[in-house]
């Protein structure tokens, strides 16, 4: 089994997702495609917030390289959404979520970024729905939203954690070293963070 498979299968256990998720928001496309610009709008402008404020708590955002024009990364942006939203998901979109993950280790892109982003997605998205449907079609249509986008968001940030591990031991790294880091190394941590809040 792939990793974006056993992730999504894990997803499935923990918050219920399913392809009935998908099935759910095809019903309603014709109303939701309608919002997509302004999802993709409030997508770049916690970006572009992020961006201009974070370099105090992590420097290295200053230091973020964005390849592709606004025009294009407003496409990427799009097309993601329209996919979610359409309700028909191609046979790649997990492996390119995945990808997505790789990516962010490669830009120095933090998961708690994602989990950010994808949240203030997620409030325009139950605000439009609230606005649009009958409370119970409008909460059914949200948590289908809700367990899919989630589940994207573990798919990027386990791609993350496993990028920075897989990494290592391509450049040589010993894998017992690294257990030694999770183990011993952050023992210590632990101990350390023990004594802070017994003081």
């Amino acid at each position: 089994m792939k990793e974006h498979d056993k992730i999504t299968a894990i997803c499935s256990l923990l918050n219920g997702f399913s392809d009935d998720d998908w099935q759910t928001l095809e019903t309603v496309f014709e109303s939701t495609k309608l919002w997509i610009p302004d999802m993709v709008y409030k997508f770049f402008d916690v970006v572009d917030h992020f961006l201009s404020s974070a370099g105090e708590y992590y420097p290295e955002t200053k230091n973020i390289k964005i390849r592709n024009s606004e025009e294009e990364r407003f496409q990427i942006v799009q097309n993601w959404l329209t996919e979610i939203l359409s309700g028909k998901p191609d046979d790649k979109y997990w492996q390119r979520i995945w990808l997505v993950g790789l990516v962010h280790v490669f830009h120095s892109i933090k998961p708690l970024y994602i989990i950010g982003i994808m949240s203030a997605i997620q409030n325009l998205f139950l605000a439009n729905c609230n606005s649009a449907f009958e409370k119970e079609l409008s909460e059914k249509i949200f948590a289908a939203f809700k367990r899919i986008t989630d589940t994207t968001a573990a798919c990027i940030i386990e791609s993350n954690i496993y990028g920075l591990t897989r990494g290592m031991l391509m450049v040589g790294m010993n894998e017992s070293l690294i257990n030694n880091i999770k183990t011993n190394a952050v023992k210590r941590l632990i101990k350390e963070q023990r004594s802070q809040l017994e003081q």
